[in-house]
């Protein structure tokens, strides 16, 4: 009789337990903000599969679209932050960037090594002189003492 009342109480137990996961739960509910409220922003647009271009346009540090100006060499700010999690403020950091148009290779340097800035990017003067109207990749790949490496590709629009 005794197994019986243990696995009695170890059902009631288990069975309080489970009321107790349920009634604690979290529930989900959608915050106001995501209602639908009003007219859709493009009520012609039904079928995703219809597109015929998508442009998104969106700021990512580590490869950034920047507005450089035409006629002289541009100096531009890299993030480093991935480097700065290993390396204090002044660390300097080995770089080696090139720089395409139209898929052509204009310019490469290694530059005397930038220091690592107290927010964690470095400034890296580029060598070239960009013309207006023109837009260039630049690819950055960077490395320090820790032995850490980082790369980021960059477009430059003259204007």
């Amino acid at each position: 009789m005794s197994e019986i009342r243990t696995t009695a109480t170890f059902g009631a137990v288990a069975l309080a337990l489970l009321l107790v996961t349920w009634a604690t739960a979290p529930r989900l509910t959608s915050p106001a903000v995501f209602a639908e409220r009003g007219e859709l922003l493009f009520p012609q647009f039904r079928d995703p599969n219809a597109a015929a271009s998508l442009e998104v346009t969106q700021f990512d540090a580590r490869n950034a679209i920047l507005a450089i100006p035409a006629g002289k060499s541009p100096t531009i700010a890299v993030s480093a932050i991935q480097l700065a999690a290993k390396n204090p403020v002044g660390t300097p950091i080995g770089i080696t960037y090139r720089v395409y148009l139209a898929g052509k290779l204009i310019a490469v340097d290694q530059p005397p090594n930038p220091p690592l800035r107290f927010d964690g990017w470095i400034t890296l003067p580029l060598k070239f002189t960009p013309a207006k109207g023109k837009s260039y990749v630049v690819t950055v790949d960077m490395n320090a003492p820790s032995g850490d490496t980082l790369s980021h590709t960059l477009t430059l629009n003259a204007t």
